[in-house]
């Protein structure tokens, strides 16, 4: 069953055999142009394509013997009838299948109707089927039927091209590929062998279009006028193609003897009555054609071995071919169309002629009978008039034009005719004379005119006049003047140039009138490019006399009678009172002399339309004045046909803008249109009274035509501004308005003798009108020379698009009609002028749109009542009653396939009026309406789906992708949503989206714009698939359409595939940059997708092909070490760069630089700056060229005669040229630029998503650990790119600042593998993890960013400063065990330091060279940048300080040597950064002021705090801290208001700045100790400045007052009590604090259900309490803080009791941590705690043995406060205790205390205590002995409970 075994099917296997050939074809035939960059690839590219063809060819080599003929087969037919009620095994479908019923009906039908094969048929039903959802709303049947001429169209231009690609005579197609051209050839060679010819013969006959047609009719296969014309198109299609291809096969190989005898059998048949007009249809005309090229043989005097020629060709190496075809075409067998054999019979004669000249080279005997009868078989031709005949038939205008092989092989026979038979034309040339001088005679004589004479001269002249006509001539031409040859500069010509020279100039004397009108038709004809006009021109000048006459072919001869035409026919002026015309009336001119004068001026307008030279030199002859004659002979009583000559001869002067000027005087003073309308019939009306009567009652409007043709050529060459200002005053109006009124408003309403000429009035009209609107600019107040823009000729145009003008209900009439008549799908005569004409008014319709609000808002037109053209176009349609306008402009998208610039322009003009809310409003239900839904989305769907056809169809679809676009800003639902598929009818009806997107077909779902964008995207232009991937992104961004379309994308795994063929090197062009820019975008959102929706497999799919360009992991170090993988990953020398994954192979390709275009440079050309200024629009200010050109036509117009000289104008204009390219250059600059802009900002987003989703235990693997370190070094290298663009490199810092902040994360604790996966690990931790290298380097590039961009944005310094602190933080946890006992240093064995400690040396050392640099730019930051920076920098300056203490505690911890000078404090004090720092701390205070009182954000209050860490970390160092006490740090802190400030207004903000100052102030204490009494007095000065605020803090625990604040200050007033025991201020504040005491320990209502953080912080505050008593217990043992009694009446009272109980509340939960503990270290042993949990374990406990140490503490310290007490108590008994310190609660009224215990009392007292005491004693042993006598100094506890129990037992 041949081609559609492969489940294909006929129409599938054809298909994929024509694309196959002609991808293969066209690959090979551009192989020459092909870049050499990319040579390498295309060679590969079309070896693969090649394969492929020969791969089909051999596969349907019996398809191409047969000409896809598959007959009927009864085998087949039975199995189909059987399979409808058994299963059957059917070819095609998989296993047994029963078919429906229909199906097989269907099927069998059209097998009887093409007689073909039953399983053939069965395949294109089923194709239907399947393509169902590309033709809505049309049926199986009639979708097979046009799969059926599909497939045969597809296989006859398969085999077409096969001919073409063959080796040959005419042309070579796969020039640079001879190999597959030869294997065509030889594939070929055997089959059309094999009466091919008449094979194709046959099945042209066969197809008659009339039987087809009825047949289609009599079973109702012929659909819609739609599915008509598709069907007969493809009809005529295969016909046409079927001809072309056994042209190819003749003009290539000429056929046989017998192949041509059949050839001229099918031509001897052809009537010349099927197309109605005498002439040859296109597929005869291509036989013949064939006929002839086999017949030739002048081919054979072009090569140059003629002997090896003789044997190639069947003319000379078939002894017979000459003889049997001489006889053929010899005998009086009688033809069809006599004039057919004629040509044919022409043909010969020449070739006959040709031969005779090879006989005369090389010896041929057997064709000596037949050479000589060359002249009996060109008498046999003229007398059946074969030049006539072609004239009429062949090169008819309806052919027109005429293929370029074809006109070769007519020139070649007329050539040869001329050069080889030059006697037989002399011949007929003296015939013609003689009879000229017979119709002279008999015209003198009054006689009448034979009409039997012969004219073959004339008639050959006229042949050669319509051959020459046609375009593809225009090279051809050239043979006529060897002047234009490229012999010329030799000086030698071949025979045949001379004889064609020679009969060109064979009439050099007096021409007679039948020959002059022929001959003036030629060389009209021969005036088709410059040079022969050039020539012509020449030729006709120098011609003026030969002989004793004046020569009647000359240009003086010519223009002297026009001149006397005009002064024989000119009418006198009347005066201007009189109504009465002069009485002389006007000599008539004959038809013969209009004739001639006719083609005169024909020949003049070909000449000097073409040749400036000709055209100036002629218009200057001041003698004749052509110009003035021709526009005075319009005013004259002359024919139409004439005046219309007289029109195109001016408009072609006009072409001349100097000669334009002079038209227009001469038209002004000629009055052709009058300024103001006289009376009909008594004054000159001008031209309007031809056009109204004389026109319109011939029912022909050629000059009408011609009139408004002269306005577009003076239009163009410039209006003269002097019409403007003329005594007539109205300018261009007298003209526009006749256009417009006479002309074109009333056009369609007039009668026409042909029908078409309608369209071409309407097309002349509009092309007038296109111009006017085109060149007027609203904005410029100078246009083309006009001081305003009212003067300009559009503007009184353009203000009838925006009101409802009759110009304006014209054009939309014309529109309508020309969508009716699209709609009928039938074939016209008008077509291309209607096309045109509708063409020109979407463009005109658009342009208004575009400046439509400037002109509505200009000042000049504030007056007029303006509607907009917008609103016109959803107003009332008279001719259809609906608001339709609109609509007919979408009807045009459905005609893409014929019109695709005019779907172009209709999608653009639905976006523009679509694109307002209220034009949506009226598009919607219109466009979804159920009659036009299906019809108006598969419009846009195929118009997209074309998209890679050719460049048209291509625009198209971009138009369509910008509309789509338009409508998905609007909001929802809209138009796009419609298209796109989100809206179904349901949709429609209630407004909501569909959640999901199916396949094409899938439960009914249509073919959307979706699937056709997916579908065409790998084949588009990047133009194309960048705006294809912007309209993805919208939808797949937008949170309406965002879900369904990512959904949809995944199922078809779009953006896993893009990703995978995205190129990594990156192009130069800006399209495809910005394709990949957002693909990136989108794979971005895909990501963020499957991460939200917890895709985890599609997520890890996407992640890996992004980092490693694998779905999964790469042969590569699975495990290791991180400096292997990261040598791996950055290795591009031998790793192939899909190991290396998209995101690092396109980083390193990333261009940062743009080059700018070169400096302007003009010479005379002032304020050029300021105009190209003047033209910048958009916020990347590219140039509007347009704009740009008219101000600088404008600079030339105002620089004139008088402003410029004559040797200026040339600079002038090369400076404008200057500026225009540079212009272009730095568009095209911008456009690269932000090109680049966009790919980087894709990057950055993709690489940012991708490190955010990627999971945890992904991340922490040793491949994503390296890539991300080859990442971050990798961006951190192209930043600093001294090369790169700063505002380019600015876009990735937002990146590397999120790519670092993950390396933080990475090597946080609780992220490292060893921290926790069991917690022995944590107690007993071994060797710390190795650190990579590349830290080292990530953190040189970063340090070096903070000076490279110091001058950035604040945005981009904020990402610097941000990256650099995230870096600062890796590692800058402690890495000591804290449960491991320090060890101490030797000085005998040098320290050690592990990797850790090494990395944080190696890291200060890095900071350390460049610390001058960057102290100066972050110092300069934290001072007078943005409040971000300033905290950033801070901070940044504070994790610099603390890296170095870092560094230095590595070797120096525990170290007998001193630690060395701080480099970093060093530099801060040289600079005079410290003092510079500090003087902040006023403008700290007045921001903080100013928030507490007017209010705002908390930005002043984070650059606080973040000063005072920077200050706390300095004073952590005791050299830090002694020059910040220096410089007088605490006396500025001392004068800071806010710190002043009541704790009722600004509560938050002032506990935060005392937070800060407090932090400062710990920390000198930390670094100095407690024993410098110079800081702790100054500290202790500052808490008495702002005692108030300090008592305020220090409260009961509350709400109002953090737990950690209080802590906070606590400790530091607590370290401040050795050192101000004489401050009578803070001892207040001491009293306040150990007043809290009671409200620390149980039963405070704070302790109940606490967390362990709020256990601990009270702890702390209690802790500091205990300090507190204990440090003045220590200056004065007899202070008493405790009254001697366990309970008082007033629980404000503190007592020993209380102090009892803090004891007891210490060794509670002492107790309670010491199990946790345990417990922990229990469940850890037994492997209870999980990997996942190892930072919660380490934070667990670190806050246990936090509790357990301050528990321990609370112990020690409440135990010796005891002892204190209980001592002066009982050695006070009976006596008046000597207190310096009485202590009570800070919120009791002061009461008296007890000065002395009496004896009872203190008996009492003692065994009160002895019995809590003795409690508590368990608990204490237990603590000393689990932690005490590991930690605190030795016997400490002990001793102290042993002098209480002493005391105690000593009392008793």
């Amino acid at each position: 069953m041949g081609t559609f075994l492969d489940g294909r099917g006929l129409w599938g296997s054809m298909v994929s055999l024509n694309k196959a050939i002609q991808q293969a074809v066209s690959a090979a035939s551009g192989s020459a142009s092909s870049a050499s960059s990319d040579a390498i690839d295309s060679a590969l590219k079309r070896v693969e394509l090649a394969h492929q063809m020969n791969v089909a060819l051999q596969k349907h080599r019996t398809t191409f013997i047969t000409l896809l003929h598959k007959p009927k087969h009864q085998p087949d037919r039975d199995a189909l009838q059987r399979s409808v009620s058994t299963p059957t095994a059917i070819l095609g479908f998989s296993g047994q299948t029963k078919l429906p019923e229909a199906l097989v009906r269907e099927a069998l039908l059209i097998s009887d109707m093409y007689s073909l094969n039953e399983l053939a048929a069965l395949s294109l039903l089923k194709a239907a089927e399947e393509e169902k959802t590309l033709y809505p709303g049309m049926p199986r049947g009639l979708i097979a039927v046009l799969f059926y001429y599909d497939s045969k169209e597809n296989f006859a231009n398969a085999f077409k091209t096969l001919l073409q690609a063959r080796q040959g005579i005419s042309w070579t197609l796969l020039e640079g590929n001879e190999e597959l051209s030869l294997s065509i050839t030889r594939y070929l060679k055997p089959m059309l062998t094999l009466n091919m010819v008449d094979r194709i013969l046959e099945v042209i006959v066969g197809m008659d279009i009339t039987k087809e047609v009825d047949m289609l009719q009599q079973n109702r296969a012929l659909g819609d006028a739609r599915h008509r014309r598709m069907v007969l198109d493809k009809f005529k299609s295969i016909r046409t193609l079927f001809a072309e291809a056994l042209f190819c096969w003749s003009a290539q190989t000429p056929l046989e003897k017998d192949d041509c005898r059949r050839l001229m059998a099918y031509l001897s048949k052809v009537k010349l009555e099927e197309t109605g007009d005498g002439t040859l249809d296109h597929v005869n005309l291509t036989l013949l054609m064939a006929l002839l090229y086999s017949l030739e043989a002048g081919h054979l005097l072009a090569v140059e071995d003629m002997t090896d020629a003789l044997s190639s060709f069947p003319i000379t190496s078939d002894k017979t071919f000459v003889a049997e075809i001489h006889k053929e075409l010899k005998s009086g067998r009688e033809w069809e169309c006599p004039g057919l054999k004629a040509v044919v019979q022409f043909a010969w004669a020449v070739s006959l002629a040709n031969l005779r000249q090879v006989a005369n080279n090389i010896q041929l005997a057997d064709y000596d009978a037949f050479i000589d009868e060359d002249e009996l078989m060109l008498s046999e031709a003229l007398k059946c008039k074969v030049f006539s005949f072609l004239e009429k038939s062949v090169l008819y205008e309806r052919n027109s034009p005429l293929d370029l092989f074809y006109c070769r092989r007519l020139h070649g026979i007329m050539a040869d005719f001329i050069h080889r038979m030059p006697e037989r034309v002399k011949h007929m040339k003296t015939k013609a004379d003689e009879n000229a001088q017979n119709i002279m005679a008999h015209l003198r004589e009054g006689l009448e005119v034979p009409s039997n004479i012969e004219q073959p001269f004339e008639q050959l002249l006229t042949c050669l006049a319509a051959l020459y006509r046609h375009p593809n001539c225009s090279e051809l031409i050239d043979e006529y003047w060897c002047e234009g040859t490229s012999a010329a500069s030799s000086g030698s010509f071949s025979s045949r140039q001379v004889a064609l020279r020679n009969f060109v100039q064979l009439p050099r004397d007096f021409l007679p009138h039948s020959l002059f009108i022929p001959y003036v038709k030629f060389l009209s004809s021969l005036a088709s490019t410059e040079i022969s006009c050039h020539r012509l021109y020449d030729y006709l000048r120098h011609s003026s006399r030969y002989g004793p006459q004046e020569s009647n072919l000359s240009w003086d001869h010519f223009l002297n009678a026009l001149s006397k035409y005009y002064q024989n026919l000119r009418i006198e002026q009347t005066p201007a009172d009189s109504i009465y015309r002069s009485s002389r009336s006007a000599r008539a001119i004959t038809p013969q002399e209009l004739e001639g004068l006719v083609v005169v001026m024909q020949l003049i307008g070909a000449v000097i339309s073409l040749n400036e030279a000709a055209r100036i030199d002629l218009s200057a002859r001041v003698s004749f004045s052509p110009i003035e004659v021709c526009a005075g002979l319009l005013t004259c009583s002359v024919p139409l046909s004439l005046k219309t000559k007289l029109l195109n001869v001016l408009a072609a002067f006009s072409m001349s803008p100097s000669v334009a000027v002079t038209v227009w005087q001469c038209i002004e003073a000629a009055g052709l249109v009058p300024a103001m309308a006289g009376a009909p019939g008594y004054s000159n009306r001008g031209i309007r009274q031809d056009i109204e009567e004389v026109e319109s009652s011939t029912e022909e409007f050629p000059l009408s035509r011609a009139l408004v043709a002269l306005l577009i050529t003076l239009v163009s060459s410039g209006i003269p501004f002097q019409l403007a200002t003329s005594s007539r005053g109205h300018s261009f109006s007298p003209y526009l308005q006749l256009v417009k009124d006479q002309i074109f408003i009333p056009h369609d309403s007039r009668t026409y003798r042909k029908a078409e000429e309608r369209w071409a009035v309407a097309k002349i009209c509009c092309s007038l009108f296109h111009k006017l609107v085109m060149e007027y600019q609203p904005f410029s107040a100078k246009t083309s020379g006009f001081e305003s823009s009212q003067h300009h000729p559009g503007h009184s145009l353009v203000l009838d698009f925006v009101h409802d003008s009759n110009l304006l209900r014209q054009l939309l009439n014309v529109m309508h009609d020309a969508v009716q008549v699209l709609e009928q799908y039938v074939e016209s005569k008008c077509f291309d002028d209607m096309q045109a004409t509708l063409m020109l008014i979407l463009e005109m319709f658009l342009r208004i749109l575009k400046y439509q609000r400037v002109i509505l808002n200009s000042e000049e037109n504030s007056s007029l009542m303006l509607i907009g053209l917008d609103r016109l176009l959803m107003s009332m349609n008279p001719r259809s009653g609906n608001c339709d306008y609109l609509m007919n402009v979408t009807r045009i998208i459905s005609h893409h396939p014929t019109l695709a610039q005019h779907a172009t322009l209709a999608c653009k003009l639905l976006a523009e009026v679509g694109g307002t809310v209220s034009g949506h409003k009226h598009l919607m239900p219109q466009l979804t309406a159920p009659a036009n839904a299906v019809v108006t989305r598969q419009s846009v769907v195929q118009l997209i789906d074309h998209a890679a056809l050719d460049e048209d169809h291509a625009e198209a679809a971009r138009a369509a992708m910008m509309l789509l676009k338009t409508f998905l800003a609007l909001p929802a639902p809209n138009l796009s949503h419609f298209f796109l598929g989100f809206l179904d009818g349901t949709g429609i009806r209630s407004g909501e989206l569909r959640s999901d997107l199916l396949e094409p077909g899938v439960r009914g779902f249509p073919r959307t714009a979706l699937h056709a964008m997916l579908s065409v995207l790998p084949i588009l232009p990047p133009q194309s698939s960048e705006l294809m991937l912007s309209l993805l992104h919208s939808i797949a961004s937008h949170h309406s359409t965002a879900d369904a379309t990512l959904r949809y994308l995944s199922s078809r795994d779009f953006v896993h595939r893009s990703l995978s063929a995205l190129p990594i090197a990156v192009e130069e062009t800006p399209d495809r940059i910005l394709s990949t820019a957002w693909m990136l975008r989108i794979a971005a959102l895909d990501l963020r997708h499957h991460a939200f929706h917890q895709q985890r497999s599609q997520l890890i799919r996407l992640i890996n092909v992004l980092v490693t360009g694998y779905e999964s992991h790469p042969d590569g170090p699975a495990e290791g070490t991180m400096e292997g993988t990261v040598s791996w990953i950055n290795n591009t020398e031998n790793a192939p760069s899909a190991t290396r994954g998209i995101l690092l192979s396109l980083l390193e390709m990333l261009e940062l630089n743009v080059d700018p275009p070169h400096p302007l440079q003009c010479q005379f050309l002032s304020g050029v700056p300021e105009i190209i200024k003047s033209c910048e629009e958009g916020q990347n200010s590219e140039i509007n060229i347009e704009k740009l050109y008219q101000m600088l036509n404008q600079v030339l117009q105002d620089s004139g005669p008088t402003g410029a000289s004559i040797a200026q104008k040339g600079p002038l204009e090369a400076d404008v040229q200057a500026v225009l390219d540079y212009a272009l250059a730095r568009n095209a600059a911008s456009t690269l630029l932000v090109a680049r802009r966009n790919l980087m900002e894709a990057w950055g987003q993709l690489a940012e998503v991708a490190v955010t989703v990627t999971p945890a235990e992904t991340l922490d693997g040793p491949l994503h650990r390296a890539f991300l370190h080859a990442i971050t070094l990798e961006l951190t290298r192209r930043v600093l790119d001294d090369m790169a663009r700063p505002d380019l490199t600015s876009l990735l810092v937002s990146t590397l600042l999120l790519l670092v902040s993950t390396l933080k994360n990475l090597y946080s604790p609780e992220m490292q593998p060893d921290a926790g996966t069991n917690f022995v690990s944590a107690l007993d931790a071994g060797e710390p993890p190795q650190v990579p290298s590349s830290l080292l380097l990530i953190l040189r590039g970063l340090v070096e960013c903070v000076a490279r961009f110091r001058h950035s944005h604040q945005s981009v310094r904020a990402n610097v400063y941000a990256a650099l602190l995230n870096f600062l933080k890796i590692y800058s946890e402690s890495t000591d065990d804290p449960t491991k006992p320090k060890e101490i240093s030797s000085l005998v064995v040098a320290p050690s330091e592990n990797s850790i400690e090494q990395y944080q040396r190696e890291s200060y050392d890095v900071v350390k060279e460049e610390i001058s640099q960057l102290l100066s730019v972050l110092c300069c930051e934290a001072t007078a940048g943005h409040h971000l920076c300033r905290m950033l920098a801070l901070t940044c300056l504070s994790a610099i300080a603390a890296l170095e203490i870092r560094s230095g505690s590595s070797l120096s911890t525990g170290s007998l040597l001193s630690s060395s000078p701080s480099a970093f404090l060093e530099q801060l004090t040289q600079q005079g950064q410290l003092r510079r720092l500090l003087d902040g701390l006023e403008q700290d205070d007045q921001q903080l002021l100013n928030l507490v009182s007017t209010g705002g954000d908390l930005r002043p209050l984070y650059v606080w705090k973040s000063r005072c860490d920077l200050l706390s970390q300095l004073a952590l160092n005791p050299e830090g801290a002694r020059q910040l006490l220096q410089v007088g740090l605490m006396s500025r802190l001392a004068k800071l208001q806010i710190l002043g400030a009541s704790l009722e207004i600004g509560e938050s903000i002032t506990i935060g700045a005392v937070k800060g100052a407090v932090r400062i102030c710990q920390a000198i204490f930390s670094s100095l100790s407690s024993q410098d009494w110079s800081a702790g007095s100054q500290i202790a000065d500052f808490f008495t400045i702002h005692m108030n605020t300090i008592g305020s803090i220090l409260q009961m625990p509350s709400a109002n007052v953090p737990l950690d604040t209080i802590a906070l200050v606590s400790g530091v007033l607590a370290s401040t009590a050795t050192a101000s025991q004489n401050n009578s201020s803070v001892i207040l504040l001491y009293q306040r604090l150990v007043g809290l005491i009671p409200s620390l320990i149980p039963p405070a209502p704070l302790l109940k259900d606490a967390d362990i953080a709020t256990e601990i912080l009270h702890l702390d505050i209690l802790s500091s309490c205990l300090t507190c008593c204990c440090h003045h217990l220590l200056t004065n043992p007899r202070a008493i803080f405790f009254q001697p009694v366990i309970e008082c009446r007033s629980s404000k009272i503190l007592n020993i009791g209380t102090l009892l109980q803090a004891l007891k509340y210490g060794t509670n939960f002492f107790s309670e941590a010491s199990r946790a503990l345990a417990s922990l270290k229990r469940d850890a042993g037994n492997g209870i705690s999980s990997n996942t949990g190892g930072h919660a374990n380490r934070t667990a406990l670190l806050s246990l043995m936090k509790k357990q140490q301050l528990s321990a503490f609370i112990c020690e310290s409440s135990t010796y406060v005891l002892w204190r007490h209980l001592q002066t108590a009982f050695s006070t008994v009976g006596a008046t205790a000597s207190s310096t310190l009485a202590i009570q609660h800070p919120y009791s009224s002061p009461t008296p205390l007890h000065k002395s215990l009496n004896a009872a009392q203190a008996a009492a007292l003692k065994e009160q205590v002895s019995d809590m005491f003795n409690e508590l004693l368990p608990a204490l042993q237990q603590l000393h002995q689990d932690y005490g006598s590991k930690t605190s100094h030795v016997a400490f506890l002990p001793a102290i409970v042993a002098r209480v129990r002493k005391m105690l037992v000593a009392a008793n």
